[in-house]
This record gives structure tokens, sequence and C-alpha cells, in this order.
């Protein structure tokens, strides 16, 4: 079975019973957490589960960039819920200082310069004409405003620990990680390096069990899109190598199940 659960405080999963009462302020907006979303995916699985009479079948988690992180998420704080995650484009390290805040850009801007050269020239040629039109327009650079909402996030004290704090088995967090690192999860994090977002994702093997899988050429989590006729050899490859490790998480999810029926 395929469950694709709709996040809350999205299309028809509105707490309060409307957008309006859900949107309304700061104390219905609380509840608008990834935290929330985890317990929600949790119950709904767990009840799911047991309504079909199936609490015995393992689960997968799938996502691609905030849903990978909320696959990684899910595996790391509930454990007991699935079996593994397939994290595509998640760039669950792009959190406080653990990663450059300019990584993002710095990838846009080396996939720009290598795929568009003449594009890059002229805009680079025209960069002073450009800044001028938009100072003209509202006295402030769009790039200048994103500096100034940067700085201002930055200095959120209450903020700067949420991560290791609110996933307290995220010792990943720790870049580069730790060679004794040996977290027993089953989690595969896919990355294309086209992509600006893999700059904060998981790009080399934690753990036996913590594995990477990256591509020179991939972008966004490309493995999740629907598969075609035009998909390249090394797409096809990166989805056969997800599709093996999670067929070894199942086998031996079964082996360990009836280890322990036999007992």
């Amino acid at each position: 079975m395929v469950l694709f659960p709709e996040h809350r405080f999205y299309g028809k999963s509105m707490p309060y019973g409307s957008r309006e009462k859900a949107y309304k302020n700061s104390a219905s907006l609380a509840h608008l957490t990834a935290e929330q979303a985890l317990a929600d995916f949790a119950v709904l699985v767990t009840d799911l589960k047991r309504n079909l009479s199936a609490e015995a079948c393992p689960v997968v988690l799938f996502g691609g960039s905030y849903g990978g992180m909320l696959a990684a998420w899910l595996r790391l704080k509930y454990p007991h819920i699935a079996i593994g995650a397939l994290a595509s484009s998640a760039p669950i390290l792009q959190f406080e200082n653990i990663v450059p805040s300019e990584t993002f850009y710095d990838i846009v801007s080396h996939d720009f310069r290598r795929e568009s050269v003449s594009c890059f020239d002229y805009i680079k040629n025209s960069w002073e004409a450009i800044e001028a039109e938009g100072e003209k327009a509202d006295g402030l650079s769009h790039l200048t405003r994103t500096f100034h909402l940067c700085q201002k996030l930055n200095s959120t004290d209450d903020l700067s620990n949420w991560l290791s704090s609110a996933y307290s088995y995220l010792a990943m967090v720790d870049y580069p990680y730790p060679s004794e690192f040996l977290m027993p999860f089953n989690i595969i994090f896919s990355n294309g390096l086209l992509d600006p977002w893999s700059g904060g994702s998981v790009l080399q093997n934690v753990s036996e069990t913590v594995i990477a899988l990256v591509t020179k050429l991939g972008a966004h989590h490309i493995d999740l899109r629907a598969a075609t006729n035009a998909d390249p050899d090394w797409l096809l490859e990166q989805r056969a190598s997800e599709i093996n490790v999670i067929k070894e998480w199942i086998k031996i999810y079964y082996q360990e199940t009836m280890t322990v029926l036999s007992m």
C-alpha cells in the first residue's frame, strides 16, 4: 500500500475546522510545526495498521526536500513506526552553524557558470545596471533585503539549538561525522550535486545503516520523480541502488520477526 499523508495546515487538513481559524493568529499557528506533523504521521500509520490488522507489516518512509527531512526525522524520532527512510534532497543539516549560509548560493552560481557561460557573462557585465534598477525601484536591492533578513534571523537566540535539542538522536549534526558514530537506523540520503539543497544534506556515509547516494548530475529529488523513457542510465542505477537497499531492510525485518516468533 502507498500512503500519501497530507501535512497539517495544508489542503483539507485544517485544525480548528477551517482555514480562516487555523491561520487566524499566532496561537493557532503555533501548532504548525514539524514536530506536530511527525506526530500526526506516527499516529496515522499506527492507527491504519491496526485498522487493517497489519500491525506486523513493515513501513518504509519516502520524502523529497522538506518531505525528505520529515522522513528522516520520523525514522529518528519514532524508530518503531517504520523500518527505514529514503530522504531525497533533504537539507537536514541546513541549520544554525552546521552548514555555511552561503552554500546554497555557491552551488547555484557554480551550476550557472558551468551550464550557461554565455548567459552568465551577459548578466555579469550588466550587473551594475541591474542593481541600480533594483535600488531605484524601492531604495533597497533584493540582495540587501535578504542579507538584512538573514542577520535578523541569525540573532534569534531561542532558535540557536533547535535542531539538536528537538532531535536528540541526530548526532550527525557534528559535521563532518565522528568515526565512532554508528547509529542503528536505516536511512538513505540521496542527492544530486546540481541541486543547491545538496549542500545542506548528507553527502557521505554515516554508518553501515545511514548511507549517502550521490550523483554528479542529479537535480532536486529527481529519483522520486516519475520515470520516463528519457531517464539517463545514472538515474536508473541510482533508483536500482535504493531499491536494493530497501529490499535488504525488508528481508532483515522479516528474518528478525520470524526469529522472535520462533522463540
